[in-house]
């Protein structure tokens, strides 16, 4: 019975000699663990959280310019539009120029031009009135319109065309000019130009056209008619010498002399006897005619 008593003391006593070491062999095995995973973790790069900060700047700065942009009518900015979006000019023939000389860059145009809003067909600016606009081409900074530069570029001396200019070539997402001849943002401008001048070369004066008037009292307007019953004539009498034919241009009152205005005379032609014809002109040729 002792004996056995003492198998069982040491059992005991071995099982509770073992307990520690055990322990201690799991403690070992978990830092060894924890050691091999802190080698197999990458280090953190610092320019991560620089490119992160750089990222948050760019949406942030994005975000202003599209709230500002969007305050003035548009919602990219520019630089965006331009490249969404890039300029396009489509020009339709008028009325052709001298087919030799075009401009380039350095030269010194002058253009006539109408501008309207192509979306409205309202008129804008025109230079009736003022006289010819005057740039240099590929002039920087550029004083025309980048529609009216390269446009120019295609045309030859003495030629009109219809410029079909799309908003980027034109005035972008500005909004121009004040009450009824405002121009909203991104909006496309159909200019009718014509090409005055190149450096010292202008364009042939137009011939004038010589007048003709009517024959036949019937086909005259009405403010004809009358400022020819101002001077005289009736329906039987139209295109004869009258009483008044015979008075010098200089002598005949403002009245009589704007009446015949209207009917296309001038000092030159009022005073020339043949302008108008002597009563008994028609029988006369009549009987030469019989003749």
């Amino acid at each position: 019975m002792p004996a056995s008593k003492r198998v069982a003391k040491h059992e005991k006593v071995g099982k509770a000699a073992l307990a520690p070491t055990e322990n201690r062999k799991k403690s070992s095995n978990k830092g060894k663990r924890e050691e091999r995973a802190a080698k197999k973790q990458v280090p953190t790069n610092p320019l991560i959280g620089l490119a992160k900060v750089a990222v948050a700047a760019w949406v942030a700065m994005g975000v202003s310019f599209m709230t500002w942009n969007h305050g003035n009518g548009t919602l990219l900015p520019d630089w965006a539009e331009d490249a969404l979006n890039p300029g396009t000019i489509t020009m339709n023939l008028m009325e052709a120029g001298d087919g030799e000389n075009t401009p380039v860059q350095g030269d010194e145009v002058s253009i006539d031009y109408t501008a309207t809003v192509t979306a409205t067909g309202k008129t804008f600016d025109t230079t009736q009135g003022r006289g010819p606009m005057t740039f240099e081409v590929g002039e920087e900074p550029q004083k025309a319109l980048i529609g009216l530069d390269l446009g120019v570029q295609n045309m030859t001396l003495g030629e009109t065309a219809e410029l079909q200019v799309s908003s980027a070539f034109a005035f972008g997402s500005r909004s121009v000019g004040e009450g009824e001849n405002v121009v909203p943002p991104r909006s496309d401008i159909t200019f009718v130009v014509t090409l005055v001048a190149i450096n010292d070369l202008h364009m042939p004066e137009p011939e004038e056209e010589e007048e003709s008037y009517e024959d036949n009292w019937d086909d005259l307007g009405d403010d004809e008619q009358e400022a020819a019953s101002l001077l005289g004539w009736g329906e039987d009498t139209w295109g004869y010498h009258t009483e008044l034919t015979q008075v010098p241009f200089a002598d005949l009152t403002e009245d009589q002399q704007e009446a015949a205005d209207v009917l296309g005379y001038d000092e030159t032609s009022w005073d020339d006897p043949e302008e108008f014809m002597e009563e008994g002109d028609e029988g006369d040729e009549g009987e030469d005619g019989e003749e």
